[in-house]
């Protein structure tokens, strides 16, 4: 990969060069179209388009503005853009937390050529968030959306909903998931308790002050740590932690497993002992044959050398 960009790069020097120089021809052109156009129309030029009458001012084309083409000097063919999109795309992807994925896939199509990028793709979400329900909020959760927690909703039932959300098998195995909507109940909580504290200083009748400003803050801290232990007995509500509870059928299953595989790894221990004994067994079978063959040798040699011997000693005696 690198060596094809290198090699990209060297064999595009010469038309870079050339796209740089028609990008700033192109730029010198347009100021003098521009000055042509200032000293030669009439202070108002009336024209006509579909559905209306629209009209250009000689000073529109005066000094003031500086004309400049849309095109990208450093960029000269699409090949490179689409290659630049990719990158973008790849980064993206990476840390999509960090970036507005829907304007790195407009770039991409863009780049690709495609003209009917609105069709296909959604609406853009709008720049100032807005009160949504909490089933909404765990849906832009799954796409990555940034959540926010508004004053004068009902936090209670925002927090509920997103515990319950978080104790669903898919989103422990979406730990980014589960990290964004800790925080947005995080934020319930501590909007709740500055709501909170805000009534209870107005009933008091409290005045704009330091020793009220301190008060809040220390009745904010407690509220808090309240709505911390709040949200912690429902989330022991919702998942039954700590309450006595029959066996749980996932945990007798694995005991099953458990006892299956205790009972395999037994039948496998005795299969190998009786290996070993039949390993063993032929071992010895084999031993006892060995010392037979060598006894039989031994006796086919001391014959042979007796039979020798007798044949020495008839040979003497016939001298």
């Amino acid at each position: 990969m690198g060596t094809t960009v290198a090699m990209m790069e060297q064999g595009s020097r010469v038309m870079s060069a050339v796209h740089k120089r028609l990008h700033y021809a192109m730029r010198q052109e347009f100021k003098i179209l521009s000055r042509v156009m200032s000293e030669s129309l009439p202070q108002e030029y009336p024209y006509t388009v579909a559905g209306s009458n629209q009209s250009i001012m000689a000073q529109d084309f005066d000094d003031r503005v500086d004309v400049l083409p849309v095109s990208n000097p450093n960029v000269f063919s699409q090949s490179q853009r689409i290659m630049l999109a990719q990158t973008k795309l790849q980064l993206a992807s990476q840390a999509p937390e960090l970036h507005n994925l829907h304007e790195v896939y407009r770039d991409m199509y863009e780049a690709l050529g495609v003209q009917d990028v609105d069709r296909i793709m959604k609406a853009t979400p709008s720049e100032m968030p807005e009160p949504i329900d909490p089933a909404k909020e765990n849906i832009n959760a799954f796409d990555m959306l940034p959540l926010k927690a508004f004053e004068g909703q009902n936090h209670q039932a925002h927090i509920r909903a997103h515990i319950m959300f978080m104790t669903s098998p898919m989103v422990a195995q979406m730990p980014m998931v589960g990290v964004a909507v800790q925080k947005h109940v995080m934020e319930h909580i501590q909007i709740a308790a500055r709501e909170h504290a805000r009534q209870q200083l107005a009933q008091q009748g409290m005045q704009q002050g330091m020793d009220s400003e301190l008060m809040f803050e220390q009745m904010v801290a407690q509220l808090v740590s309240e709505g911390l232990a709040q949200a912690r007995q429902v989330s022991q509500e919702i998942t039954g932690e700590g309450q006595q509870q029959g066996p749980d059928p996932l945990i007798q299953l694995k005991e099953q497993e458990l006892q299956l595989k205790a009972q395999a790894d037994q039948a496998d221990n005795q299969i190998d002992q009786q290996k070993l004994q039949l390993d063993a067994q032929n071992q010895r079978m084999r031993s006892e044959q060995f010392n037979k063959r060598l006894a039989a040798q031994e006796r086919q040699t001391a014959a042979r050398i007796q039979s020798a011997m007798d044949r020495e000693l008839l040979k003497q005696r016939n001298n």
